[in-house]
């Protein structure tokens, strides 16, 4: 069980962070070096074994360990709330896995949105390609131009969400 948990999961963290787009234009314009890939496949990793394998998993936590990745290894900082938004979002999947509503998972995985041409996994990772969805969720954020970085070496990522 706790296998198929870790899988189902891994899939909606995949889903999730490939639609993510402050990650995406992190990724994209090498805020983490030229590992930044290997860099948001690594935090996938993480976080999947940390939310699997951890008893009292908090949305709190979740979005502690997204924020410092964000800061710390791609030297960025959202001021659009995702991080927030996407640990609440991970962490209602991940009771559902715990608590057997499969269904209920099923349900909602098929509402996420998905994004074609975007993909934080190499090809070769990304065998388990999941069935097309493209009902559009509570999580689309519009693209944002990327910013020059500031002195600092931080690029701030200015929220600009649709209401």
């Amino acid at each position: 069980m706790a296998t198929v948990i870790h899988q189902q999961f891994q899939m909606v963290v995949n889903q999730i962070f490939n639609n993510w787009t402050a990650l995406q234009l992190a990724i994209d314009h090498g805020m983490g070096g030229p590992l930044s890939r290997q860099i948001a496949n690594d935090l996938e990793t993480y976080l999947v074994d940390v939310c699997c394998k951890e008893n009292n998993i908090t949305e709190e936590l979740i979005e502690d360990i997204l924020l410092e990745t964000l800061e710390e290894d791609f030297h960025t900082e959202c001021e659009d709330n995702s991080p927030k938004e996407i640990s609440r979002i991970l962490y209602r999947f991940i009771c559902l896995l715990k608590e057997g509503k499969i269904n209920e998972y099923e349900t909602e995985f098929n509402k996420l949105p998905t994004r074609s041409g975007v993909s934080i996994t190499s090809p070769s990772q990304s065998q388990n390609a999941h069935s097309s969805r493209v009902q559009e969720g509570d999580m689309e954020v519009e693209e944002s131009p990327m910013e020059e970085p500031e002195e600092d070496g931080w690029t701030t990522i200015k929220g600009k969400r649709k209401r």
